[in-house]
């Protein structure tokens, strides 16, 4: 049943996230509304599996070593793509200090370091099957660009998946080592700050 559950909740999460035209909803803004069902399912799954303290704790150490090891493999991913020519998306971005520092970080966090780590540890998975299950779940869930982005940003999207493999698995690592989602939202965080400085001043 627990194996079931596994296969259920994701297939049924992104159905959802994939099938609604959300667009349909929006309110002069590029923002999607989506986001407010990604904080239903995650406000649902906290209740029903009773999860209450979140937050965790940080170690000094610990988290300076990680949070450096996402800044550096940031700077990496933009040499990479400033290297190769690869088209971003990222500049046509409406409100992307808004989009890249708040929202990505806080909301893709409590979905997949939140509400699904939650779901794969009450299934008592092994913790390097949690961890891989939920680094390619993230990852996947950027393949998106692949059905609203315009071709030229394809290949951008086939490099996004690789790095958002390495990410996820660097902030569910995290989530074990903190017992929270402190530090994994302060480590997108500081992915993203990077991306961000890579679109404003490199044109990434």
């Amino acid at each position: 049943m627990r194996y079931l559950i596994l296969l259920i909740v994701p297939t049924l999460y992104f159905t959802i996230l994939w099938s609604v035209p959300w667009s349909n909803f929006q309110v002069h803004s590029s923002i999607s509304v989506s986001y407010l069902f990604d904080l239903l399912f995650v406000g649902l799954t906290f209740f029903i599996l009773k999860k209450r303290n979140i937050l965790g704790e940080l170690t000094l150490k610990g988290t300076l070593i990680r949070t450096g090891a996402a800044c550096l493999m940031a700077i990496a991913c933009i040499a990479i793509i400033k290297s190769s020519g690869l088209q971003s998306p990222f500049k046509f971005i409406e409100y992307k200090g808004l989009q890249l520092l708040l929202f990505a970080p806080l909301i893709e966090e409590l979905v997949f370091r939140g509400a699904f780590f939650e779901i794969f540890y009450k299934s008592r998975l092994r913790p390097q099957i949690a961890l891989l299950l939920n680094s390619i779940l993230f990852s996947f869930s950027h393949s998106a660009g692949f059905f609203y982005l315009p071709v030229e940003f394809h290949q951008f999207i086939v490099f996004q998946l690789v790095y958002t493999l390495f990410l996820g698995w660097m902030c569910s690592k995290s989530r074990f080592k903190s017992q929270g989602i402190l530090e994994p939202i302060i480590l997108h965080f500081v992915f993203n700050l990077m991306f961000y400085f890579g679109v404003e001043h490199f044109g990434i």
